[in-house]
């Protein structure tokens, strides 16, 4: 039987489908880099990355909206996105440091 939560699972997961077809339509993806360092010498170790979808004036947690992504067909094109701002950030990054 068709009850109320499952027309607010429904709803909100309709709405969560289209912010991530606009987000991704839009470069609404913003990929934010963690230098990780040691602490001793300060040397940077790696840089750990995190993309929230900026969509409809909020931020969605990565782990929401890409297994939405894969499951409508999104995610190369996410993919793509987000790895075209890597590059760009990483050349600024290394023009950046001595």
């Amino acid at each position: 039987m068709f009850d109320a939560a499952m027309l607010e699972y429904v709803t909100g997961r309709a709405q969560l489908e289209q912010a991530v077809r606009i987000g991704v339509r839009n470069h609404e993806t913003v990929p934010f880099f963690q230098p990780l360092v040691t602490i001793g010498d300060g040397k940077l170790v790696r840089v750990r990355g995190t993309c929230p979808l900026a969509a409809c004036r909020k931020f969605t947690a990565p782990d929401v909206f890409i297994a939405l992504a894969e499951q409508v067909g999104l995610i190369i094109e996410l993919s793509k996105s987000l790895l075209r701002q890597a590059q760009q950030a990483r050349s600024v990054v290394r023009m950046a440091l001595p």
